[in-house]
Formats: structure tokens, C-alpha cells, sequence
């Protein structure tokens, strides 16, 4: 009778070896100390160092400052990544420049408006009025590098709810004619809010279907960057 050989297979995991707080200065010096006291106090770790992965940051690959450069510094050999998910998000950013500048502005101002918590609340009586699903939109934020996409897509799931601005634009109320002199040395507003479209603005968008075509395939392109 043969002996079953049995294989091992392995698996990858992910496990949380340490935390360290940083100070508000922390640079390539201050990282090191603390992979060396808290990663490296462990001689199978640094021997079996095989890749470092991160977001480019100056702290992290500056030159003969930054961690990756101190590390080699020491005849340590690893592979040294640049996060794929950074790097496909700086490719789709750059990519959306070249797209009309009102496609962002609509989706950045929906995003803007209903950080309030009264205004999801709104949303949600409309869509239930309606029959719709209770979603809110997802925050655009240019730290969440794959935000575009998520938000892009929320914003298609939620079309039809977004009613809500002619529910808002009926009840806003006209702005007063004004003049205004402004200094020369008087900064112009640079408030988000003076930033994002009027209700009548985001109506005529929605009300657009070449605008919703465009929003469409948007979507489509940041999913598959998000893939891939």
C-alpha cells in the first residue's frame, strides 16, 4: 500500500504586527525607528523582508531620506512597490481632466451637499414617497482614491431620487439683488459651499440625457480602473 503524500499549501494573511503613533514631524528617520523596534526586534522578519508597498509619499521614498532609502542602507534587499491603487487613481484623475469640467462639478457638488445630515434625511422621505430605495450618495474625497467610482456609481443607483433638488429649488428662496463693492485686498469667497451648483444647475443636468450618457461611461471607465 502507497503512502499519500500530502502537499502544503500556502496561503497568504494578513496580520497586524504592530501600531506606533507619529509625531506631528515624522520623517524617513522616525519611520525606521520604529520598523527597527517594532517590526524588526523579530530577526525572521528582516531576514524574510521580501517587498515594501506605499503611496510615494516624500517621507517614505525621498531620496537618502526617505524609509525605502534608509532601509537599503543597510544591505537590506526587498522589492519596492508603489501602491497600484495610488497609481491607478493618479491615472484616472488626470484622465478625467481631459472629460468636460461640469461632469466632476455635478458629481463633487452632489457629494457636497448631502454631507448634511438633514438633507440625506430629505432624500430619504423623497424616496420613499416615490418608492425608491433609501441610498444616500457616497463621499467624494480625494483621499479615498477609489471614491470616484463608488460615488459615480451611487449617483446612477440614486437617478431618479434626485428629484429632491426640484423639491429644494421650489423652495428656495430668490436672492436679493445686492451690490457689493469688494477691496482689492479682500480675498474673493473661497468657501466649498460657493463652489457647488445651484439647484437649478443640477436640475438642467439631470434633465440632460447626452449629461447622463456621459455619467454612464464614467462610471463604467473608474470601475474597471478599480479592477484592474
Amino acid at each position: 500500500m502507497k503512502e499519500e503524500l500530502k502537499t502544503e499549501v500556502t496561503k497568504i494573511k494578513n496580520k497586524i504586527i504592530a501600531l506606533s503613533d507619529l509625531d506631528e514631524q515624522s520623517n524617513g528617520k522616525t519611520l525606521k525607528e520604529i520598523i527597527e523596534k517594532k517590526l524588526f526586534d523579530d530577526e525572521r522578519i528582516k531576514k524574510n523582508l521580501i517587498g515594501f508597498v506605499h503611496d510615494n509619499g516624500s517621507s517614505l521614498v525621498g531620496e537618502n531620506i526617505g524609509l525605502a532609502s534608509l532601509l537599503k542602507q543597510d544591505n537590506l534587499h526587498f522589492f519596492d512597490l508603489k501602491d497600484p491603487c495610488h497609481g491607478l487613481n493618479l491615472v484616472l484623475k488626470h484622465s478625467i481632466n481631459s472629460l468636460p469640467d461640469d461632469i466632476m462639478k455635478f458629481v463633487q457638488s452632489i457629494s457636497n451637499h448631502f454631507a448634511s445630515p438633514q438633507r440625506k434625511a430629505l432624500l430619504r422621505k423623497i424616496q420613499e414617497e416615490i418608492g425608491k430605495k433609501s441610498l444616500c450618495p457616497k463621499k467624494l474625497a480625494a483621499t479615498r482614491w477609489l471614491s470616484t467610482g463608488e460615488s459615480l456609481i451611487r449617483i446612477i443607483e440614486i437617478w431618479n431620487s434626485l428629484v429632491y433638488f426640484k423639491v429644494l429649488s421650489s423652495r428656495e428662496k430668490p436672492a436679493k439683488k445686492t451690490k457689493r463693492i469688494r477691496r482689492k485686498t479682500e480675498p474673493k469667497g473661497n468657501d466649498q459651499e460657493s463652489k457647488n451648483l445651484k439647484s437649478k444647475d443640477i436640475l438642467k443636468l439631470l434633465n440632460d440625457k447626452v449629461f447622463y450618457m456621459k455619467i454612464i461611461l464614467l462610471s463604467h471607465i473608474t470601475t474597471l480602473t478599480n479592477i484592474i
